[in-house]
């Protein structure tokens, strides 16, 4: 499986909650053209995963226009505090019935998303530096802790 981990693009302080903390304009335009930039490299997902958080949802829904997705869900465990082995263990449930070849889009949060591929590809406690807007594929036999490779990061 080849896993694309995707970190909101840059966000906007100014919301009541933050979870409803929205892109800013240079955030949605970074992501917006990274995705073009990079939609020759993977076409198609079979399955995107995205934080119910509103940048999430955003970033989701403009780097999803140049790619194919074929189904996407919402899960508040890919939001910025839920533990990285909880988060693994989600990712296992969510991708079981896919086959090997399948593509898999996840859009969530630091320190999350750093900690989640960290660990992925390198074991516990490992952190894999993400700046908003960050873009990483990984090549996966399983979402286990140590077991994936981190095939180029943008």
């Amino acid at each position: 499986m080849q896993l694309l981990c995707v970190r909101h693009g840059e966000a906007s302080w100014q919301a009541e909650r933050d979870e409803l903390r929205p892109l800013t304009e240079r955030g949605a335009h970074y992501v917006s053209a990274a995705a073009h930039a990079l939609s020759t490299k993977l076409p198609t997902f079979d399955l995107a995963i995205v934080s119910p958080y509103l940048r999430a949802q955003q970033t989701f829904k403009l780097i999803s226009e140049p790619w194919d997705v074929r189904k996407s869900i919402s899960d508040a465990l890919f939001t910025p505090d839920v533990p990285s082995a909880q988060a693994i263990e989600r990712l296992a449930e969510l991708t079981q019935d896919l086959d090997d070849n399948a593509s898999v889009l996840l859009v969530s949060h630091n320190p999350l998303i750093s900690q989640l591929v960290g660990e992925l590809c390198e074991g516990v406690g490992s952190y894999e530096p993400f700046d908003t807007g960050t873009m990483a594929l990984l090549d996966l036999s399983y979402p286990a802790t140590g077991l994936g490779q981190l095939l180029w990061k943008h």
